[in-house]
């Protein structure tokens, strides 16, 4: 009986058999004049039109004769209407009109035979012209000799308890689980880990390279990674690129510990990579430019709003200085992540040995990494609008913690996710373009940095204010001062076209 596993090995079979078709013939017989060649060409056109369109409405079933012989040849009977049907017609679609390309650029004498979809990369390596499915789905195949038998529900259970014992935060556990879930769930939880070969682990990412961010929503609805990934349309969102990476990782870690327990005769996915170009780190999010800052602070929540929870967008009497009017400007003018901001209390203002108002970052707290412990000298402007003052009275009242309001995700005692959707909220009402997706609360973390690069501040200053390289003087990273004393100028270097005045008469207040 067919499933919805067969479609992409069937599909891919099929098209390999046509392109090994085309290779039998004469590249373009010389008895084809010109205005055949015209002629030939307008039928594989509108083929292709046909193929890479919306479904004729013609009544004329163009992938059924296909379907029929795939089906025969590959001895599997299929549910009239059923998905895997469904998936299996989509999928031979495509394979038809990479077919009719790959002949069309023959035509026209380019004999490169470029695979423009990406579910056929690799298919002509494929010995597949029985039109059956690869081993993967075989029944009875014999294990190989030095192999022990696992199916991958096993496999991943074992792995997965060994990843749960490790000191990692509950949402990476979360994030394991899920990805280790959907990898059984991709090749079939019975399937023997031994089974998943290179050219699977080309599937795997090629399918997963297909789906969209939101598709655990589509999985809880019933349906599976196949039948999402053919029923896509061409310009849906697709995973970013560093979240396809998270699951190639995954997939070669758990082969890695699979192959040292001889479930498998090699890792096949070590060096898995998506095929997508990576985007630029340092532009994976786009600083703020100056119009979109003096916007940010001129909201109501600085000039006057209701409150600052549902209202702090609507105007109104009242400067409530806590989370979300203290983390946008410390992030732009301190560079601090959204976690780090929210975590900050009053033991982490301190004062330098030459008088220097500064912020530490310490061991204790929940950091991205040892090079964030760090001392960030404040700037000129906090100073002017009181964040000093601010914080003494909180440490006078004998308050330890800054943004309590802020709550913590349920399940990982995080903050910032929870401030950062309602910092994305905010950004909802801005007139954004294209821009948009690019723009978050860490977006203030790049706006500083490129402060810093146009003020032509040193490198390794830069390193150290930003937290990616380690001091050399780390016993000093409880606050005695030395560092913030160093990088001062250089934090008070960085400037922005931007009036802030308004806020200098927050100053006064006595919240």
């Amino acid at each position: 009986m067919l499933s919805s596993e067969h479609a992409a090995p069937l599909s891919r079979a099929f098209l390999a058999d046509a392109v090994r078709e085309l290779d039998s013939e004469a590249p373009v017989p010389a008895t084809v004049d010109d205005a055949d060649k015209d002629a030939w060409r307008t039928e594989l056109e509108n083929m292709l039109a046909r193929l890479t369109g919306p479904e004729p409405d013609d009544g004329i079933d163009d992938v059924a004769g296909a379907r029929f012989g795939v089906l025969r040849k590959a001895k599997l009977r299929a549910v009239p209407g059923s998905e895997p049907l469904l998936l299996l017609h989509n999928y031979l679609r495509r394979a038809m009109a990479q077919s009719c390309k790959i002949e069309l650029a023959r035509l026209n004498g380019d004999y490169s035979d470029r695979i423009t979809d990406r579910l056929f990369a690799n298919c002509f390596a494929i010995g597949t012209v029985e039109h059956r499915a690869p081993s993967l789905f075989e029944v009875g195949t014999v294990t190989p000799s030095g192999v022990t038998e696992r199916s991958l529900a096993t496999a991943t259970e074992t792995y997965l308890a060994q990843l749960m014992a490790m000191p990692t935060s509950d949402k990476t556990k979360d994030r394991y689980r899920a990805e280790l879930k959907h990898i059984a769930a991709f090749f079939g939880p019975d399937t023997p880990v031994w089974r998943i070969n290179a050219d699977e682990c080309d599937r795997f990412r090629d399918s997963f390279a297909l789906l969209p961010p939101n598709f655990e929503d589509k999985i809880r609805e019933g349906k599976d990674i196949a039948t999402i990934v053919a029923t896509r349309r061409a310009n849906d969102p697709v995973l970013a690129y560093a979240t396809l990476e998270k699951y190639l990782s995954q997939l070669s870690r758990f082969l890695k510990w699979a192959h040292r327990r001889d479930y498998i005769a090699k890792n096949y996915a070590e060096g898995l990579k998506p095929q997508s170009v990576k985007p630029d780190g340092s532009m994976a999010k786009l600083p703020f430019e100056d119009v979109e800052l003096r916007r940010i602070f001129q909201r109501p929540i600085y000039t006057g709003c209701r409150d600052d929870r549902r209202g702090f967008s609507k105007p109104g009497p009242n400067i409530v200085r806590r989370a979300r009017y203290w983390a946008p400007l410390i992030g732009l003018f301190a560079g601090l992540r959204c976690g780090e901001i929210l975590q900050l209390t009053t033991d982490h203002f301190r004062v330098s040995p030459e008088g220097h108002d500064f912020i530490v970052l310490t061991p204790d707290m929940k950091l991205k990494s040892e090079n964030a412990i760090r001392e960030i000298p404040l700037h000129p402007v906090l100073k002017a609008i009181g964040l000093v003052e601010w914080v003494q009275r909180r440490r006078d009242r004998g308050e330890l913690a800054l943004f309590p309001e802020v709550p913590a995700h349920s399940n990982y005692d995080d903050q910032s996710s929870r401030f950062s959707k309602w910092f994305e909220s905010d950004l909802r009402h801005f007139d954004l373009g294209e821009r948009r997706k690019k723009l978050t609360f860490h977006s203030f973390r790049h706006t500083f940095k490129r402060a810093l690069d146009r003020a032509d501040v040193r490198e390794d200053k830069k390193e150290e204010l930003c937290g990616w390289a380690r001091g050399s003087r780390t016993s000093r990273r409880y606050g005695i001062g030395l560092e913030a004393d160093v990088l001062k100028a250089s934090v008070d270097a960085t400037k922005y076209d931007l009036d802030l005045s308004h806020l200098y008469e927050h100053a006064k207040l006595n919240d």
